[in-house]
């Protein structure tokens, strides 16, 4: 299960094996201190079309709210950029997962579950 905080400023991700009983808070930033490792900036960038958690050339800031206040029936654009930094979130968390625990699940068959939340 991934329990994934989509934040108005950051982003946190959970990932909890209910059989195991085991919680595994996902680090997004390996060289910061503290809490701010597990902080993910909930931005994206753009690059024709690509999106990037990392680098590009539009910085697209303010995810949630310019989706939640946007003025338009039918909010393409923001809807896109909100689902692509969730894909990419959700990528590289199971990323982390399988480098940090890949032995421990390499026999393993996962079923996938994702809770959002939304504050």
């Amino acid at each position: 299960m991934i329990g994934l905080d989509f934040g108005t400023s950051s982003t946190k991700v959970v990932i909890r094996d209910r059989d195991a009983e085991r919680v595994f808070p996902v680090k997004f930033r390996e060289r910061a201190a503290g809490v701010g490792s597990y902080l993910l900036p909930s931005r994206l960038y753009r690059t024709a079309g690509v999106y990037s958690l990392e680098s590009g050339e539009a910085k697209i800031d303010d995810l949630k709210l310019r989706l939640l206040h946007c003025n338009v029936p039918s909010p393409v654009q923001e809807f896109n950029d909100c689902c692509a930094f969730l894909a990419l979130v959700i990528r590289q968390a199971r990323g982390w997962l399988f480098t940090h625990y890949g032995a421990v699940y390499a026999k393993h068959y996962l079923e996938w579950s994702v809770n959002l939340g939304l504050a």
